[in-house]
């Protein structure tokens, strides 16, 4: 069979970790066209060789990101947890090809394609190795700025993931975790807000300058909409500040709840953080002893069940996004 002796001869060629090789390839698939039924069956063919991790296969996909860019994508996309768990791999020829080709499939990534790519990128934030974590990391940096629209409904998901590897063990993770951050953070689209996205995302890192921070927002001229996005940014810091020991603390971060959730329209959008506000608020006005910082307590606690809906809103909705991703 002609058909069968072509293809014996392109597997061949990806099995070929030289450049010369893949270009032929890419230049072959391109003459008789990707979505042919000779130039899929070529594909599968390098999408297992990438799959088995091996140079060959990557050498082969690197050129054909050059000749063919986004009309690519569709048979990329399954192949971006492979490109960023190799760049733990022990070949150094592996891990460089698996990072130029993470990069150009970045570069080329449609915006309504982050609903697919969110969970890979959730669950390696999560691996045990760190070279992952910073793949996963640095793909999530190079797609933010484009992706703002899709990505600001999973921020209450997505804040949380970066902000452990923000706290890893690793200094690269933490590196790439405050770059990620920041990039994410800018599909915010509350312009009160974003001015202050690096210190909010800096006082994840250094909880030390919480007491700055709150000082900032309290200074903060609130006109705009507060929503999720914003709300997965901050609460986690009024959280902790009501728990702090420090009464300062708990005054202000009790004042910026109450500011806040002033600018609240949609239930849905405070609910989530219920969990992390409501109980610390109430234990602030059982337990403290200071009248002034219980009243501001109980007006921030009050001003919170009136944005939760007065209590009918308490369970939120998933972004419908993050329940697609799941």
């Amino acid at each position: 069979n002609p058909e069968e002796e072509q293809l014996n001869i392109i597997s061949k060629y990806i099995s070929s970790t030289v450049e010369l090789n893949a270009l032929v390839l890419s230049r072959i698939i391109k003459d008789y066209g990707i979505t042919s039924t000779f130039g899929t069956s070529i594909m599968s063919h390098v999408v297992r060789s990438v799959t088995l991790g091996e140079e060959g296969g990557l050498v082969v996909l690197k050129a054909l990101f050059k000749t063919h860019g986004r009309v690519l994508e569709a048979y990329a996309l399954p192949m971006i947890p492979s490109l960023l768990t190799l760049q733990a791999d022990k070949s150094a020829n592996v891990r460089d090809l698996s990072t130029e080709c993470s990069k150009l499939l970045g570069e080329l990534l449609c915006p309504h394609s982050f609903r697919i790519v969110y969970p890979h990128l959730d669950t390696l934030m999560q691996n045990e190795n760190w070279k992952i974590k910073v793949a996963a990391l640095n793909l999530l940096q190079l797609i933010a700025p484009r992706m703002s629209a899709q990505l600001s409904p999973l921020l209450p998901a997505l804040i949380p993931r970066v902000s452990d590897c923000m706290h890893d063990s690793k200094k690269q993770v933490q590196t790439a975790a405050i770059d990620a951050m920041n990039e994410a953070c800018r599909a915010i689209s509350n312009e009160d807000i974003r001015p202050l996205v690096p210190q909010l995302v800096s006082v994840i890192a250094h909880p030390e300058e919480s007491i700055a921070t709150l000082n900032l927002l309290l200074e903060t001229t609130f006109v705009a909409t507060v929503d999720a996005a914003v709300l997965a940014l901050i609460a986690p810091l009024l959280g902790k500040s009501l728990k702090n020991r420090s009464s300062v603390m708990k005054r202000k971060a009790s004042k910026v709840i109450d500011i806040m959730c002033r600018m609240v329209q949609n239930p849905f959008d405070v609910a989530p953080f219920k969990e992390m506000l409501l109980p610390a608020l109430d234990k602030v006005i059982d337990e403290l002893v200071d009248a002034e910082v219980c009243e501001v307590a109980t007006a921030a606690r009050e001003i919170l069940l009136k944005a939760l809906g007065e209590g009918k809103a308490l369970v939120a909705e998933k972004p419908a996004l993050y329940t697609v991703a799941q």
